[in-house]
């Protein structure tokens, strides 16, 4: 059910994702790294303004135990450093992405490593380090196809890069990040959803709408 709500929630269906979460979240006989992964999800999902999502956020993180460690932890704390980038704490985000970063590369975990330069990017950028920015969107340029970010959907990934590219005055780096990500939006919705789900698919995720209208 929490594999499922993951993908709901990737394709634009909310309810749907917190209808398979709800059965989750009520269970007392989950492992705490299921568990945990069904209350982040649920808050990204909340309808709440951003620092209300954050302040839930970081509160989970505190109430985790020392079983969870990196493959939970890790990528809810990247969820708070985009967050934090919008409520004023830019600084600060800037400096736990970079935490999680050295944390991936000692773990030698690629999928949170480039989750962690996505974010990197995206939080320096919002800190004025125009610099590491470049240097972390450059990074996540060169990723390896056959590697993915943990917990980045492709969509957000492309999206992402695009608007850090553009912010950065990379006109040419911006339209190779939009055009992948338009490629695979427009491939999903010809080839692997149902005509049901291609309507929110795009209406319902924000960066699917931007790479479409950009």
């Amino acid at each position: 059910r929490l594999r499922r709500a993951v993908l709901w929630a990737d394709i634009g269906q909310p309810a749907r994702a917190l209808a398979d979460l709800a059965p989750v979240l009520s269970s007392t006989s989950l492992p705490a790294w299921t568990l945990g992964r069904a209350r982040a999800l649920a808050i990204r999902l909340s309808p709440q303004p951003v620092w209300a999502r954050l302040e839930a956020m970081q509160a989970l993180l505190s109430s985790l135990d020392d079983a969870s460690q990196l493959a939970l932890d890790a990528p809810l704390r990247l969820q708070c450093v985009l967050w934090m980038g919008q409520t004023g704490g830019a600084d600060a985000g800037w400096y736990q992405a970079r935490q999680v970063l050295r944390q991936a590369r000692l773990a030698r975990h690629p999928g949170l490593r480039w989750a962690a330069h996505w974010t990197a990017a995206q939080a320096a950028l919002a800190a004025g380090r125009f610099v590491a920015a470049r240097r972390h969107a450059a990074a996540c340029t060169a990723r390896p196809a056959d590697e993915v970010g943990i917990d980045v959907p492709v969509g957000r990934w492309w999206h992402a890069l695009w608007v850090v590219w553009q912010a950065l005055g990379e006109p040419e780096r911006a339209d190779a990040a939009r055009d992948a990500g338009r490629a695979w939006v427009q491939r999903v919705l010809e080839h692997d959803l149902p005509s049901v789900h291609r309507a929110s698919f795009v209406s319902a995720v924000p960066a699917h709408a931007a790479l479409l209208a950009g």
